[in-house]
């Protein structure tokens, strides 16, 4: 793969880590909200989207470390060189 495509494989893996950070801390900070000032279905319903953007961003983060091995030649199931 050409170096420019690589560098773009990367770019793109960690706008989306970044851009899914940035969901997480505000889904936190609106069940922080609700904690202080929302109904018990209220609390429940963020708490369920702040568990789910905390797995979206663990998966960008498996998807950066998963782009960045394949770009280096690295079998990312086996942790092996191809």
């Amino acid at each position: 793969m050409a170096l420019e495509q690589r560098r773009q494989a990367v770019t793109d893996a960690y706008l989306a880590l970044e851009s899914s950070k940035k969901i997480m801390d505000s889904c936190v900070k609106a069940y922080e909200a609700m904690l202080l000032h929302g109904s018990a279905d209220d609390i429940i319903r963020y708490r369920a989207a702040v568990m789910s953007a905390c797995e979206a961003y663990i998966d960008r983060i498996d998807q950066l470390i998963w782009t960045q091995m394949e770009l280096d030649g690295i079998d990312p199931i086996s942790r092996k060189l191809r």
